[in-house]
C-alpha cells in the first residue's frame, strides 16, 4: 500500500507503465492501485489521507495518452488532502469531469 497521501506523479504512471511493460492509447479505461483497500474494514483510516494521482497526472492521462475513465481503489482518485491546486478540495476531479 502507498504511503498515506502519497501523491502519485506522471513519473510514477511511466515507471509503471515501463515496469508492467504496457501501452496506454486513445479511449483506454485506467485503473489506479494504490493498495488502499487492504484497509477498507478501518473506514477511518480508508476515508481520510489517502494516496492518488496528482492533477499533472491526471493531465498526462488524459491530455498525453487520451485515458477516456481513470478510477482507483481509494475513495477520490486523487491524493488527499491534495495540495497541488489551491483552494480546490478536489482537484483532480475537477480537471477529470471538466475534460
Amino acid at each position: 500500500m502507498l504511503p498515506d497521501s502519497y501523491p502519485i506523479t506522471p513519473e510514477d504512471l511511466e515507471e509503471t507503465v515501463d515496469r508492467q511493460q504496457v501501452r496506454l492509447e486513445e479511449g483506454d479505461v485506467v485503473l489506479i492501485r494504490t493498495g488502499r483497500m487492504t484497509v477498507w474494514d478501518y473506514p477511518q483510516r480508508f476515508l481520510q489521507d489517502g494516496p492518488g494521482i496528482n492533477v499533472r497526472a491526471a493531465q498526462w492521462l488524459v491530455e498525453g495518452h487520451g485515458a477516456m475513465l481513470v478510477g482507483a481503489d481509494q475513495a477520490t482518485v486523487e491524493y488527499q488532502p491534495a495540495t497541488d491546486v489551491s483552494g480546490h478540495y478536489l482537484p483532480v476531479h475537477l480537471y477529470l469531469l471538466a475534460e
